[in-house]
């Protein structure tokens, strides 16, 4: 998704449901990492989340860093309670299927992609497009390619936040190519090289020029043949030049 997607979303979005769409696009957690958060995860010092290797995906122990502002909003959402009354309303319906944690610092929906796809309706997004299908797994693959793109870190290092066991998983799985950004890069190249043309040619031009002025005029210099060497077969011709 690109930024002006995952915007539309987000104004269209309930705000509970906004909270969580904005902590899976700036963490790239999967759903159910998301569902497992509580408020004991929340490092006020660090700045971000504790993960636990019971329910991460590649059953390890990580912390992962949190903008300042959402870590504000998270914790005054889960100071009023609003995710467990989220979850007995949802109990309440028949809606939920597991227990929901204690104190949860989110509400995940059963089937968020469900919620998804119809905000992505209600902003006029396609759910398909050239590179696949938008699902919530979509905000994972935006948060890598957005850290990608950033150019402030290390590949290494966006692999670390992607918490991947390789680098090639990061990048050949999950990155992605921008047809707009390539063809900025490709007018750029253009521009550079095209004008290097144009100011090749314009040089070239101005020293034939030069030469045509810098040449003393026929009727300013006086030509002196002097023969040499035996049976005119060699001569060498002095030009002197008169100064008048």
């Amino acid at each position: 998704m690109t930024l002006e997607e995952i915007a539309q979303v987000l104004n269209v979005a309930d705000p509970p449901i906004r909270l969580l769409y904005e902590t899976a696009f700036v963490s790239g957690l999967r759903a159910n990492e998301l569902r497992n958060l509580t408020l004991a995860h929340l490092d006020l010092e660090r700045g971000g989340l504790i993960l636990d290797a019971e329910w991460t995906k590649n059953r390890r122990k990580g912390f992962q860093p949190l903008p300042y502002a959402l870590i504000q909003r998270l914790v005054a959402f889960s100071d009023a309670n609003q995710a467990q009354t989220l979850y007995k309303e949802a109990f309440s319906r028949g809606r939920a299927k597991q227990e929901f944690p204690k104190q949860p610092l989110l509400y995940v929906p059963s089937h968020p992609a469900r919620s998804l796809d119809r905000d992505l309706k209600k902003a006029g997004i396609p759910k398909h497009n050239p590179h696949g299908k938008l699902d919530f797994h979509a905000a994972r693959v935006a948060y890598i390619n957005l850290l990608i793109d950033n150019g402030s870190i290390t590949p290494k290092e966006v692999q670390e936040l992607a918490r991947h066991s390789t680098l090639d998983m990061t990048m050949r799985v999950y990155g992605r190519t921008q047809e707009g950004r390539m063809r900025e890069a490709v007018e750029q190249v253009g521009e550079s090289v095209l004008s290097e043309e144009k100011r090749a040619t314009s040089v070239q031009k101005l020293a034939v020029g030069a030469e045509r002025e810098i040449a003393t005029p026929n009727e300013n210099k006086e030509l002196r043949f002097t023969q040499s060497g035996s049976g005119g077969r060699a001569r060498t011709y002095d030009m002197v030049v008169n100064s008048h």
